[in-house]
């Protein structure tokens, strides 16, 4: 006796009529395109996400072009597939799916956009889902004006000597963190760090204090700083879990570096020694295979070479504009916050 179909084949988009098919070859672009005709009708019974969206009077291929282009304009980068009308996006750690149906009816024919977050941050995904929706919607998302916080401050005095204490406490949390062998905590110890020099989460003060002991050499917390040299300038591992934290601890280096070199209006010459420059370059020059990991870079090398002539000479010697202008026609084409600051280094290196 023939087994009858589960309910779960029967709503299946890859099986949306319950009938045996052959595996279909599906046709895959990586970055800028996504060609959508005839994207699969919403199945029977189907239980939609929450993050999804209903468009009338849009064609698909109208949603998809807008799609990939919101998606290049925060920094996400993904495998599309045109023949399901599906794509897999990645952005800061998180991946996310979505997933394009038509409804048929002549009453309430429409293009519904689905996504779901496979991993990662759920602070991410929604801050992303909502800008993506929006664009498919071809509405403009504002961000809502931010409270005026008044904190009650007692004297001058009191405020900066607690201060004097606070902040090498925050130093020596972060070290104790750095120097620990499990890697979530490292993790942990990396990701305060970036906390403590965003002026988003942070003081003014706690920020210039951050990025000092980032930026100079013979600081008296010189762990942290060589945590963030071996940290970006090693790209694999062995284990594959750790090989997870590890990409995670670099983009939290990487914004660390970038948050301290922002902060500052001047740096030493011994700041960003050869090495460090070094390893920017080369993260510059991943931009293909990791344009996230490589803007965080860029915006490293924009600010540093902003401030220091000795520094932009050193970059043009070891190769900086083939680095740059390769970075930059990745940018253009698949990432445009990098492919702007591309543009804005190659401005600063024609100065030296």
């Amino acid at each position: 006796m023939k087994r009858p179909a589960s309910l779960a084949s029967t709503i299946s988009i890859d099986n949306a009529e319950g009938i045996a098919t052959q595996p279909v070859k599906r046709r895959r672009t990586i970055g800028n395109k996504w060609t959508v005709f005839d994207p699969p009708t919403l199945p029977y019974l189907y239980l939609k996400e929450k993050t999804s969206a209903v468009v009338l009077n849009d064609s698909p291929q109208e949603i998809a072009n807008r799609i990939v282009a919101t998606a290049k304009g925060i920094n996400c980068i993904g495998e599309y597939d045109d023949v399901r009308a599906q794509a897999t996006l990645s952005v800061n750690g998180a991946e996310f799916g979505i997933q394009l149906f038509k409804v048929t009816e002549k009453t309430n024919a429409c293009i519904i956009v689905e996504m779901h977050r496979i991993h990662g941050s759920p602070i991410i995904f929604h801050t992303v889902a909502r800008n993506i929706i929006a664009a498919c919607k071809n509405v403009t998302v504002t961000d809502k004006p931010r409270k005026n916080i008044r904190r009650t401050l007692d004297s001058r005095e009191d405020n900066l000597a607690r201060e004097s204490e606070l902040f090498p406490r925050s130093m020596e949390t972060v070290t104790g963190l750095l120097q620990k062998d499990r890697v979530d905590a490292k993790l942990l110890g990396m990701e305060s760090l970036q906390l403590l020099t965003s002026p988003r989460s942070s003081s003014d003060a706690m920020v210039s204090f951050a990025s000092d002991v980032l930026l100079t050499a013979d600081s008296s917390f010189m762990t942290i700083r060589m945590a963030i040299i071996t940290i970006i300038s090693k790209r694999y591992l062995e284990s594959e879990l750790e090989q997870k934290y590890h990409n995670k601890m670099r983009i939290c280096a990487l914004n660390a570096l970038s948050n301290a070199l922002d902060a500052v209006t001047s740096i030493e010459e011994d700041s960003l020694d050869n090495n460090m420059l070094s390893q920017l370059l080369t993260e510059l020059s991943h931009a293909e295979s990791s344009p996230h990991e490589a803007y965080l870079a860029s915006k490293c090398l924009k600010f540093a070479l902003a401030m220091s002539i000795p520094l932009r000479d050193r970059a043009v010697q070891m190769g900086a504009l083939n680095t740059v202008m390769q970075s930059k026609r990745v940018g253009h084409q698949t990432n445009h916050l990098l492919g702007s600051v591309a543009d804005d280094i190659l401005q600063i290196l024609e100065k030296s």
